[in-house]
């Protein structure tokens, strides 16, 4: 599987027994905390969910947006700007019935979609971001949120903010050995400064920009916005 930026977080590594070299440290305390966007946003709840992509346009496509953008493929997001819509599902167990500032998105390729209100206190408040993209609400399956007017929602990408470093480590392979691989992590070290960022994509992969990462600028103004249904975690550097 292709994946465009780092997909693994030290939680995924600790539940699958990874054996780290002693001379890195993920606990290290840092100056400046960090943080990995969308870790936690609140799938079973009453919050309303992206279920999945369609088109919206009568064209006939080759292929479905879930297939084009799981691809791994280069997707430069504003070419699809109106073209694109996502559906909102029922919702699982409880039938959801609220409208959330962060949803989750079905695809690699968009890791949430955030309400006009979060874009616009970004702006209010001067932190950075490359772009907002709106997506729009093709259809609405839950009841509920049928009679309840839904904000607009954008896909928000940011600039690179920080480089990657492999690290060897030890994936157990049996139950008697283990084989050595390569992964990379963020170098804080590289970290730039900005409140909102992503990293550096994988050595011969295209660059992304929806992998979102932030630091206390960011939750800060969450906490001041109260914005629903956000959810981060510590990024654990190198």
């Amino acid at each position: 599987m292709r994946h465009s930026l780092i997909d693994i977080d030290f939680a995924v590594c600790l539940k699958q027994k990874w054996l780290f070299p002693s001379e890195y440290s993920f606990n290290v305390m840092r100056k400046t905390k960090l943080y990995i966007i969308g870790h936690g946003c609140e799938w079973n709840s009453t919050w309303a969910e992206s279920g999945g992509l369609v088109w919206l346009d009568s064209k006939p496509h080759a292929e479905s947006p879930e297939t084009l953008f799981n691809s791994g493929r280069k997707i430069d997001l504003g070419l699809y700007e109106k073209i694109v819509g996502f559906i909102i599902d029922v919702g699982e167990p409880a039938p959801a019935n609220k409208w959330p500032d962060w949803m989750g998105a079905p695809s690699r390729s968009l890791r949430s979609f955030v309400s006009e209100r979060v874009v616009q206190a970004m702006i209010d408040e001067d932190i950075p971001f490359r772009r907002a993209i709106e997506f729009p609400i093709a259809e609405i399956r839950s009841p509920a949120l049928r009679k309840i007017d839904p904000p607009k929602y954008y896909a928000i990408e940011a600039e690179v903010g920080i480089d990657i470093e492999p690290v060897e480590v030890e994936v157990p392979f049996t139950n008697e050995m283990a084989r050595k691989k390569i992964q990379y992590f963020p170098k804080y070290d590289t970290w730039n400064g900005s409140p909102l960022f992503c990293s550096r994509s994988l050595p011969g992969m295209e660059q992304s920009f929806v992998w979102l990462y932030c630091d206390h600028r960011v939750t800060f103004l969450a906490m001041k916005e109260k914005w629903t249904n956000f959810r981060v975690a510590d990024l654990h550097v190198v």
